[in-house]
């Protein structure tokens, strides 16, 4: 189910980039801290994780 979201999320912020938006992802839970990590340097996007911005 969290690959599906993040897949979701993934495609929604390819869009959103490609529309000349901003794009911030925030993320409260530790346990997702790596994977948006991984999206964020992929799709070139800023991220909150539940410690530092990146």
């Amino acid at each position: 189910m969290i690959a599906k979201q993040i897949e979701v999320a993934q495609e929604r912020i390819q869009k959103a980039k490609a529309d000349g938006k901003t794009i911030l992802v925030a993320c409260e839970k530790k346990m997702y801290a790596d994977e948006l990590a991984k999206m964020g340097d992929k799709l070139g996007i800023g991220y909150l994780n539940y410690k530092v911005p990146a």
